[in-house]
């Protein structure tokens, strides 16, 4: 589809929908042919069922997807690049039509994806896995290219930055609350008195990741028993065993359990004492990076920030894996 075959005033509806009436963009819109995709937040994701009249188009299908970038509207380049970058090498990730570059509600057009996410479709755990580990190994074998100086959304630096500065400083000068602060900060200095800030400064090599540990955009195909990743916006540099470590300790993996990931760290690029020892402490610092986000949002999700405070205490034990 060429520029020209753009749909502005589809576009211009939705933007408009998006500055009055926002959560008209959480429905299905079925006067226009929108169908809403349940994954992607904070962006939008539709399946666009294309009028008649323009299914001649070069390039179209009968239904695509259309993402507005409703929540990080500066990383729509990015996602342009990577998939790009991937299109003849990762047949996990869909195929980019066009994209409206529009400054505050960029759209991305591309090939609807089939499938359920991950977790509520409950896919086969050891297939499902391993085909996530198999898309990333694909990635990881790509130059790259384009990204070479673009580190990944939430990145080790980024991480590390979060945890070591801004988190103590926010804990500091938090109203005290029941002594939860002070224990924050108990277990960030346990942390500190590791050696893990000593490992991650460690060189390692430089490979191409998209950036995505999020289960939710992970889609489970049951005709073809492999998944397809849905957003690419998060694509960059990276190290494989900081990538395995943010696979592992996302919140929302929890629906497999360690063992299950542990039986394919190899396929994940961890399979050497250097590998391991740098996931290891990955592990434990994107554990304290998750328990800060959920501390922040301890009122609404008390039992989420319990779990994460019990687990990343349990990472620290000098015992665990």
């Amino acid at each position: 589809m060429s520029p020209v075959d753009v749909p502005i005033g589809l576009l211009t509806e939705l933007r408009n929908f998006h500055a009055s009436r926002p959560l008209l963009l959480d429905q299905h819109l079925p006067g226009l042919l929108l169908r809403r995709l349940p994954w992607g937040a904070p962006n939008r994701y539709f399946a666009w069922r294309i009028p008649t009249h323009r299914t001649d188009l070069p390039g179209c299908e009968a239904e695509i997807c259309l993402k507005l970038h409703t929540g990080t509207p500066q990383r729509a380049s990015i996602e342009m690049r990577a998939l790009d970058h991937v299109a003849n090498a990762v047949t996990a990730a869909p195929r980019v039509l066009w994209q409206d570059r529009h400054r505050r509600v960029p759209v991305t057009a591309m090939t609807l994806l089939v499938g359920d996410a991950v977790p509520r479709r409950r896919a086969p755990v050891h297939e499902a896995l391993r085909s996530i580990a198999a898309v990333l190994g694909q990635v990881r074998a790509l130059p790259l290219g384009p990204f070479a100086a673009i580190p990944r959304a939430r990145s080790l630096a980024e991480s590390l930055e979060a945890t070591t500065r801004i988190w103590p400083a926010t804990l500091i000068n938090a109203p005290a609350e029941h002594g939860i602060n002070a224990e924050m900060l108990t277990l960030l200095g346990e942390w500190r008195d590791t050696d893990d800030c000593d490992i991650l400064a460690e060189p390692a090599p430089v490979i191409l990741s998209p950036g995505n540990s999020d289960l939710d955009q992970w889609l489970w195909d049951s005709s073809t028993r492999s998944v397809h990743l849905v957003d690419w916006e998060s694509a960059g540099c990276s190290d494989t065993a900081f990538d395995a470590a943010d696979l592992v300790e996302h919140p929302s993996v929890r629906t497999h359990s360690d063992d299950d990931w542990m039986a394919v760290l190899p396929e994940l690029g961890v399979y050497d004492e250097t590998t391991y020892r740098r996931f290891r402490a990955a592990r434990r610092l994107l554990a304290l990076y998750w328990l800060s986000e959920l501390w922040d949002q301890r009122g609404e999700r008390p039992m989420a920030f319990a779990d994460q405070r019990d687990r990343t205490r349990s990472l620290l034990k000098p015992t665990r894996v």
